[in-house]
């Protein structure tokens, strides 16, 4: 018997594909109709607050009437492009014959939208951060916190609770998820290079990398939890990750290096300039029937 320590295996990569597929066409239809309707009320949501603000032109001033319909359309936008994909979700992590139908996965998905956009900020902070520390820490991240969206959606947790429970699963099994994380990258990507026929295609697929995230999930998920001992909170991973932030500091430090350079060397605007006419006047001494390598 395996001691509690060690990693649980996941599926081999055959049954991943094949519960995948066994997934993608169970909810296929369900899928597609939440995504079409979603680019539409999406679309909607972006254009009829301009719409709206037409009978009031004339009447008042224009900039306010601009400026409260873009607020509202941008708003609109992205809250209702957020919800599309929490409600696939929905429809990819229940095949079961009680599994909900379009509107179903709708109304089970409204009152996740903001904690799902906020575990996705973290999940993106996170991630940029990690590259900004040499590339290695982001690398990892990006495998480790991977189902931390999917676990918002599933298990109803956000911010870094989902980000703990992503390294809960994930934890000694890095590089089996990672594998298959590219492998869900090339699914969605490769139907895109098709010519001409290439964006329908990616269209019709568009659920199939969804439900490998499903079973990848649900795979970390089970036979981490058929291990022994449930969940529990871990202060230090959560102290690991806030750690983690601090490759945001990268970028503003290099801001502030390179102003403090400027500002201390009172010639460097005369100098760039310097620099550019020099440029300048080197391209124009360059025959016009010379052909620039």
């Amino acid at each position: 018997m395996a001691s509690q320590d060690a990693a649980p295996a996941l599926p081999g990569l055959l049954e991943f594909f094949s519960a995948s597929w066994r997934l993608f066409k169970a909810r296929w239809t369900v899928a597609i109709a939440i995504t079409v309707l979603g680019a539409a009320a999406s679309l909607a949501g972006a254009t009829m607050p301009f719409l709206c603000a037409i009978p009031l032109w004339g009447r008042v001033p224009a900039v306010p009437i601009l400026a409260v319909a873009a607020l509202v359309a941008v708003f609109a936008f992205f809250w209702l492009s957020s919800w599309t994909p929490i409600a696939m979700l929905e429809a990819v992590l229940d095949d079961s014959p009680s599994a909900p139908d379009m509107w179903g996965c709708i109304l089970k998905s409204r009152s996740k939208v903001v904690p799902f956009s906020w575990t996705y900020i973290l999940f993106f902070l996170l991630i940029f951060s990690g590259f900004w520390l040499f590339a290695v820490p982001g690398l990892y991240l990006s495998a480790a916190l991977s189902v931390a969206t999917i676990a918002c959606v599933a298990e109803g947790v956000s911010g870094l609770a989902a980000m703990e429970k992503s390294l809960y699963y994930v934890r000694g099994r890095w590089w089996p998820t990672f594998l298959r994380l590219i492998i869900i990258g090339l699914v969605g990507f490769i139907p895109s290079v098709i010519p001409v026929l290439g964006w329908i295609v990616s269209a019709l697929i568009s659920p199939l990398p969804l439900a490998m995230v499903a079973v990848l999930y649900k795979s970390l998920r089970e036979t981490r939890e058929a291990q022994g001992p449930s969940y529990a909170p871990d202060r230090r991973a959560r102290l690991w990750l806030l750690s983690a932030f601090l490759g945001l500091l990268v970028p503003f430090l290099l801001a502030s290096a390179i102003y403090k350079t400027m500002r201390d060397n009172p010639n460097f605007e005369a100098q760039w300039q310097s620099w550019e006419s020099h440029g300048l006047s080197n391209l124009q001494k360059i025959p016009r029937d010379q052909t620039l390598p």
